[in-house]
């Protein structure tokens, strides 16, 4: 295929500078590239289960990604984090094909460091902001996630950041500037892990053009001290800004006045079986209810697509990871992992459920098979955002 041909192309001329590169003996690597080459093949069909399901085109991706990290010795010095993509729509009515290229620069920064004690870091960044998996709401800055899509690049936003960090105590400043140079904002954040088994932050971020925002994070491993449960991590996620984020939805009014949104989630991988367990619950007081919901469907369902997983008050998710079936030396069974996410809508009752299977049988690569499925009636948020039913595999290197 032309579009895996391309990605491999961009992959050789990236790994021949790397390998062209000899260090001294003795001496720390100057740089070091890793990331994934993955080509897909996806179909999804738009309408509901019942009734009669027509297939949209068949959509066949190559998508590049790589980091690279500079270093000098053991002293990192930046970063650049890149992805390259090539996507063909292949209309099965009238064999059409529309390809579409774009490169994306997720992250692209310098650090500076004063030993062990102070740091800088100037360029485009993912700044840090809670644990939360499918939403952080304690975050201002950075592009939202979408948790419909199963892949994201996590952009960071162009900022330059000074953090203190000592033994008890880490304090971080930063400031962002955006697309016009008006629309900037100042934040910090002080945090500690000195006590054992947790850590916790208190942060603030003013802008002219946009909400001040007050956050409080806090994690906890309550059970650190006893072997084969020292996975279970504790989370919470909370804060408060003095406007809405979110677009209002016509016909319905937006929310005015200052608004809350906080999230609270557990982990663990379990002993014996180790399956990785995730569940999370988050609440926006500026989510719409069951009835404006209603509302915004039968005006223009399209709307929906802009608020992603922050459409309505209260949300739930559940994630389950099984790495490998067996681990005993089995010669297939270690080599096959299944994994299902569950994201509910607990304001209108619509669900997004994706299940995964991952075969690793060559090293540093990858077949995944996932399947997607999205209910809860004609008003339901995912019923309107994601196909009712989409199947994806893919292949995945690793370099």
């Amino acid at each position: 295929m032309k579009t895996t041909a391309i990605a491999f192309a961009l992959l050789a001329g990236c790994l021949l500078p790397a390998a062209a590169q000899e260090d001294a003996p003795g001496s720390a690597p100057a740089f070091s590239l890793s990331g994934d080459l993955t080509a897909a093949l996806n179909f999804c069909a738009r309408e509901a289960l019942y009734g009669t399901i027509g297939f949209e085109p068949v959509a066949a991706s190559a998508t590049l990604h790589s980091v690279l990290s500079f270093a000098r010795g053991y002293r990192a010095l930046g970063l650049l984090d890149f992805s390259f993509a090539d996507s063909s729509l292949l209309a099965h009515a009238d064999g059409a094909l529309l390809e579409n290229l774009y490169l994306m620069v997720n992250q692209f920064y310098a650090d500076l460091n004063f030993g062990d004690l102070f740091y800088l870091r100037a360029g485009k960044q993912r700044l840090r902001w809670g644990a939360g998996w499918v939403f952080n709401p304690s975050d201002p800055v950075n592009p939202p996630k979408d948790p419909t899509e199963a892949l994201q690049t996590n952009e960071g936003v162009p900022a330059l950041k000074a953090e203190l960090i000592t033994s008890a105590l880490s304090l971080a400043a930063f400031s962002t500037v955006y697309d016009d140079p008006e629309d900037f904002g100042f934040g910090g954040k002080v945090s500690s892990s000195a006590l054992e088994g947790s850590d916790f932050s208190l942060s603030a971020y003013w802008s002219p053009t946009e909400s001040w925002t007050a956050a409080l994070n806090l994690s906890i491993a309550p059970l650190y001290a006893l072997p084969g449960w020292d996975t279970v991590q504790l989370w919470f996620e909370g804060c408060l800004y003095g406007e809405p984020r979110y677009p209002a939805l016509a016909p319905v009014a937006g929310a005015t006045g200052p608004q809350h949104a906080f999230l609270v989630g557990v982990s663990a991988t379990l002993p014996v079986i180790r399956t990785s367990v995730l569940a999370e619950y988050y609440r926006l007081s500026e989510g719409l209810t069951g009835a404006e919901e209603g509302l915004v469907a039968a005006a223009d369902s399209t709307l929906m697509a802009l608020r992603p997983g922050r459409l309505g008050k209260d949300y739930a998710f559940l994630s389950l990871t099984q790495n490998s079936i067996t681990d005993s030396g089995h010669p297939l069974f270690d080599h096959i992992g299944l994994s299902s996410s569950l994201l509910l809508n607990i304001t209108d009752l619509s669900v997004l459920v994706r299940h995964g299977v991952t075969a690793t049988f060559v090293e540093d690569s990858a077949v995944e098979l996932s399947v997607a499925w999205a209910a809860g009636g004609q008003a339901g948020e995912f019923a309107n955002v994601a196909p009712a039913l989409s199947a994806e595999l893919a292949l995945k290197i690793f370099y």
